[in-house]
């Protein structure tokens, strides 16, 4: 046996390598134990179970994300420090899998530590984006969106979500940047001769989530718009459509 003792953060230690070496399903209290050469029985003197060491991995995870995109992101704005953002958080993916994983084990509802961790991730975020000239409320929405948008890509990526012949590098370059191109049409109302694209949305709706929702499909829109190369015909004149006349009603 250990003659090291066991302590709460000796057990979180042992379960990041754990779960970063053999991936989040092998986490168990037995493999936790023999790792640490101990009894299973005296692990429950530290953590309630399996389920309470995947939400401390949950916080380790996010918080270790944070401090590394903001490191990424210092001295840079613009598409520069949203390009290393990106960046950061894929790499980090790749080097703790595991870990990273843990994240969606853990649901935030009705805990605040958990909320916390994310909201620190969407804080760091946000201030990477007010370097497009947004407001408080405009970053805040901007990083959720882009948020959902890395983490999305990363979870495909790493449970090998996309087609073989995907040239990934390529699909998380063009993401990121729509999402950046999307945030600094953001800033102000745009203006244009063409005919409005509208992207309809359920009037009674509210709050965070449906501002969050709202925000995904107008840059989804917005790149999707911009990617256009023909030019289509209107009233007889040929006009390529103006990106800048998507608007959310």
């Amino acid at each position: 046996m250990s003659r090291n003792p066991v302590t709460r953060e000796r057990v979180s230690a042992a379960a990041a390598e754990l779960v970063d070496r053999c991936g989040v399903d092998a986490l168990k209290l037995t493999t936790l134990a023999s790792t640490l050469g101990v009894r299973q029985s005296a692990l429950y003197n530290h953590v309630a179970g399996v389920g309470d060491v995947l939400r401390e991995l949950s916080l380790h995870a996010r918080s270790l994300l944070a401090t590394e995109l903001r490191t990424a992101a210092v001295g840079l704005s613009g598409d520069d420090a949203v390009f290393a953002l990106a960046g950061a958080w894929r790499s980090f993916v790749h080097h703790h899998p595991g870990l990273y994983a843990a994240t969606d084990r853990c649901s935030t509802n009705a805990d605040p530590e958990l909320t916390a961790g994310v909201a620190e991730l969407v804080a760091v975020i946000g201030r990477v984006l007010t370097g497009y000239g947004l407001d408080d409320e405009q970053s805040e929405q901007a990083a959720w969106s882009l948020r959902s948008a890395l983490h999305g890509f990363c979870v495909l990526e790493a449970n090998e979500g996309h087609p073989e012949s995907t040239e990934l590098d390529v699909v998380y370059r063009r993401l990121w940047l729509y999402c950046a191109r999307a945030s600094r049409r953001w800033r102000t109302q745009a203006t244009s001769r063409n005919r409005p694209c509208a992207v309809a949305l359920s009037p009674e709706a509210s709050g965070t989530r449906t501002r969050l929702a709202q925000r995904i499909v107008l840059a989804l829109a917005a790149s999707w718009w911009r990617l256009q190369t023909a030019a289509p015909v209107v009233g007889g004149t040929c006009r390529r459509p103006n990106p800048d006349a998507l608007r959310i009603v």
